[in-house]
């Protein structure tokens, strides 16, 4: 799915044809209204691609239920048009999941330009969960147990575990998965809608499994930076509040809520404090003091709203 990435898609459709070329796969491209040549790009420069051009920004999760509907492998694999394969480990996974009597949903590395790994597998937010990281109390676990409880930043990402949900940016699954599920739900834009989907997809009996040995590299955010800016904080924190809502109830919503934003207002303090002592990780706790400022701020206007 792309809108407004014309160069970068150009990358990544390049990528695409040169380490995944032995599985012969079936390209399809969704532009959603992009108003910089993106379309007219691939459509002269990759004529081998199948191109659906939509009127109007349909969204992440509509685009890629469009390309679902009418694909035709027994696979999909679910790309960012800001993704580069870098080699023919894509192509190995595929192999492997072909193996399997029941293939999870698989999800690989994701490397950023510089090198860094993206934390891109997660745990179900919970009551307990935020508890432990939003007040610091799994600090009093050894790094393995925050490492198997918490995900996302608390582990390395360097070995293959099963997960509760994955960043969409790269999700490969036999078709059945969507048949069975019916996609991504179009009630959201953008974010929150990765997550949601892997709610169904766990409760519809398949596995969500992570491989590190599988890699490629995301720049991450380049369709999203340049329509929503930091607003994506708040739609991410909104979205997150509301499919807990919708898995557990308001009331014990409201409790969760609170609970996030108390921790949002010690991560504040904690940041601010660290930030004003010199060293090498200065810039690193201002940026994440800014971080957590925004985010005090989108909950506690979110946690007025719900009275």
């Amino acid at each position: 799915v792309n809108w407004n990435t014309r160069d970068i898609l150009r990358d990544c459709l390049a990528s695409v044809a040169e380490h995944l070329g032995p599985v012969r796969p079936e390209v399809l491209v969704v532009d959603n209204a992009s108003s910089d040549g993106s379309a007219e790009m691939v459509a002269s420069e990759f004529p081998q691609v199948r191109l659906i051009r939509n009127r109007e920004n349909l969204g992440f999760a509509r685009a890629n239920n469009q390309a679902m509907a009418v694909a035709r492998g027994a696979f999909f694999l679910l790309l960012n048009s800001d993704t580069l394969l870098t080699d023919d480990s894509v192509a190995r996974l595929f192999g492997r999941l072909q193996g399997d009597a029941v293939p999870p949903v698989a999800h690989c590395r994701l490397l950023l330009p510089d090198g860094r790994v993206q934390h891109s597998t997660y745990r179900f937010p919970s009551l307990k969960l935020a508890l432990l990281e939003d007040f610091g109390f799994y600090k009093f676990l050894s790094r393995r147990r925050q490492a198997e409880t918490l995900l996302a930043g608390y582990w390395e990402h360097d070995e293959e575990r099963d997960v509760d949900w994955v960043a969409g940016a790269f999700m490969l699954f036999p078709r059945a998965v969507y048949e069975k599920t019916g996609g991504f739900s179009e009630a959201y834009f953008m974010y929150g809608e990765d997550m949601e989907w892997c709610f169904r997809i766990r409760a519809a009996g398949w596995n969500i499994r992570y491989f590190p040995g599988t890699t490629i590299v995301h720049l991450d955010h380049s369709s999203s930076a340049i329509r929503w800016g930091d607003k994506r904080i708040a739609i991410c924190i909104e979205r997150q509040l509301s499919i807990f809502d919708k898995h557990h109830g308001r009331a014990w919503g409201a409790v969760f809520h609170l609970v996030r934003t108390l921790g949002m207002l010690i991560k504040v303090g904690y940041f601010s404090l660290r930030s004003l002592a010199r060293g090498p990780n200065r810039d690193y706790y201002r940026d994440m003091r800014r971080y957590y400022r925004l985010s005090l701020k989108v909950h506690a206007s979110l946690l007025a709203s719900r009275r």
